[in-house]
């Protein structure tokens, strides 16, 4: 069976095991709600404005993004984490996904009981890109950290 992965899912699982999904825990300090919060927040600089940013409601952070966040990422393809910019194509920002990916699973009992469910289903995202000049989260990246973290439960 297959799973596919996006927050609008009627499939519990499916919603569970998406970014926006409420899984709190702490990256380098700051507290997130979910996955997407630090995801978004990477595109804007300013510590005080990425606090704010990773602590809201993720369905919130994406409906008003393009409308209230001024940001260029995507011309400069500059990201930043704590005043830190960081190149979208880098081994510096596969790194920092990584570590996002694992802060999450180490301090959220909710994203690996997650991650656990999920165990001998084929996953999938099809609500995502593969362009990662057009997202800081590209469809591999995702279910790569997906898959790589649920492996500790096979």
């Amino acid at each position: 069976m297959i799973l596919d992965i996006h927050y609008k899912s009627e499939n519990e699982l499916e919603k569970n095991l998406s970014n926006f999904a409420l899984h709190a825990f702490e990256l380098d300090g700051v507290p997130c709600s979910c996955i997407e919060a630090p995801l978004q927040a990477f595109k804007n600089q300013g510590e005080n404005f990425q606090r704010r940013i990773c602590a809201m409601d993720p369905v919130k952070i994406h409906k008003i993004y393009k409308k209230a966040f001024d940001s260029d990422w995507k011309r400069t393809q500059r990201l930043f984490w704590k005043d830190k910019k960081i190149k979208r194509a880098s081994v510096a920002y596969s790194v920092q996904l990584t570590r996002l990916f694992d802060s999450a699973f180490e301090q959220s009992e909710t994203y690996r009981d997650a991650l656990q469910a999920s165990v001998g289903y084929e996953l999938m995202h099809s609500v995502g890109k593969y362009d990662m000049y057009d997202t800081v989260l590209t469809i591999p990246e995702y279910l790569y950290h997906t898959y790589r973290l649920r492996s500790h439960f096979e």
